[in-house]
């Protein structure tokens, strides 16, 4: 039955067209046209009575084909994940929460993937790194950077420009010096005491040819540095004379840092265990707020340096002062 209807409606296509090619005014290109029209329509007739009917393409089936991130160079789906699960099991926990609470920084990502050649100095250094990737944004350059520059050879020289009188506000971890290596790991981690001596150097002076890299080579060099224990005290009193200053010592007290910041000494603090470090630290108190409270510049922590501190607070952690002035 479905074969004697194909027949007859092919038999019926080639009628039309012998009919159309008899009329010798219609050019043959019109008449080929006619009859391909013709025969899709036959086709259709035929395929409709097999219970098939074709579909015609429309705009709407061509719809739009989402994207898929990491094709078509969609940079997005090459984007590295951090890998949490490699940070160091005795990792505290407010750290690795705020590394998380980052997680859609690169640095961070970077700080996280490669955190095994962050212990290049130590597995207390690693942590001491990541630590500071948590706390402090203005270093995670430095830590980030620091598995393809460390140890660098030499530090770079401070570029700006320093008022006298005014001490700038310089950090251990700064890129042009912090991946040098000081006391058995990175400037970075263990330089505080040769950073707060370029920041009262350059204060005192108004010079800039002393930067940290310069002041721990002056500092391994007279045998100041201990490795894994960082720089000795005596450093600041035995060796300020050679760079045109005075250095006075001091018992840690309330009272004597604000007389010697009131008569225009910068001085250099050495902490212990409390606000600011777990084990020792030297910073720099150079002001007195209107409130009464100190002005510092931590070389470890711009956090640290943008707050003001009370001046028993300081004292009460202190474990010696060093007051400057010029020789």
């Amino acid at each position: 039955m479905h074969g004697r209807s194909f027949r007859s409606d092919y038999r019926g296509v080639r009628y039309i067209a012998a009919s159309l090619s008899s009329l010798s005014s219609i050019p043959r290109s019109v008449v080929i046209c006619v009859v391909a029209v013709l025969v899709i329509f036959s086709l259709m007739v035929v395929a409709s009575r097999f219970g098939h009917t074709p579909e015609i393409a429309s705009l709407d089936t061509f719809e739009e084909v989402e994207s898929v991130p990491g094709e078509d160079g969609d940079a997005s789906g090459d984007a590295e994940i951090a890998d949490f699960s490699l940070l160091p099991a005795g990792l505290d926990a407010k750290t690795r929460e705020s590394l998380e609470a980052q997680s859609d920084d690169p640095r961070i990502v970077s700080i996280v993937n490669n955190v095994v050649a962050l212990g290049k100095t130590g597995e207390h250094y690693q942590q001491k790194m990541l630590e500071l990737a948590a706390k402090d944004p203005e270093a995670l350059d430095y830590v980030a950077d620091f598995p393809d520059r460390y140890p660098a050879s030499s530090g770079a020289a401070y570029s700006d420009t320093v008022a006298r009188g005014s001490v700038p506000d310089l950090k251990q971890w700064d890129q042009r010096w912090g991946y040098v290596e000081y006391c058995g790991a990175a400037l970075g981690s263990t330089g505080c005491c040769p950073t707060s001596l370029s920041m009262v150097y350059m204060a005192l002076t108004g010079k800039t040819d002393k930067s940290p890299a310069d002041m721990a080579a002056l500092a391994t060099a007279d045998g100041y540095a201990v490795d894994g224990e960082g720089t000795i005290g005596e450093f600041l009193v035995n060796d300020a004379g050679k760079l045109g200053l005075a250095c006075e010592e001091f018992s840690p007290s309330a009272a004597s840092l604000v007389r010697y910041l009131k008569n225009g000494f910068v001085v250099i603090v050495n902490v212990g265990p409390g606000d600011f470090t777990d084990s020792g630290h030297f910073f720099v108190a150079r002001g007195i707020s209107s409130d009464g409270t100190i002005q510092i510049n931590d070389p470890y922590s711009s956090v640290n340096t943008v707050k003001t501190w009370d001046a028993n607070a300081i004292a009460n952690q202190s474990i010696m002062m060093y007051a400057f002035h010029v020789a």
